[in-house]
């Protein structure tokens, strides 16, 4: 189902969870940068932030 979410924040979550459980999160990686590139998110701070987060650092941020 995540191939027909185009919202930057559903995937930055999914990238985040996904890499939490150590699944391949590459492929989503590109669709979340497609995304951006489509829509800047709409320049909402807060989903570019998360995508960056889920980017760049994974989930290493969320885990305990």
């Amino acid at each position: 189902m995540l191939a027909q979410v185009h919202s930057g924040l559903s995937l930055s979550w999914s990238l985040l969870c996904f890499s939490l459980y150590g699944q391949d999160v590459a492929e989503w990686k590109t669709w979340l940068t497609k995304s951006y590139e489509n829509t800047r998110f709409l320049d909402e701070t807060k989903v570019i932030a998360l995508a960056l987060l889920a980017c760049e650092s994974e989930a290493a941020t969320f885990r305990i």
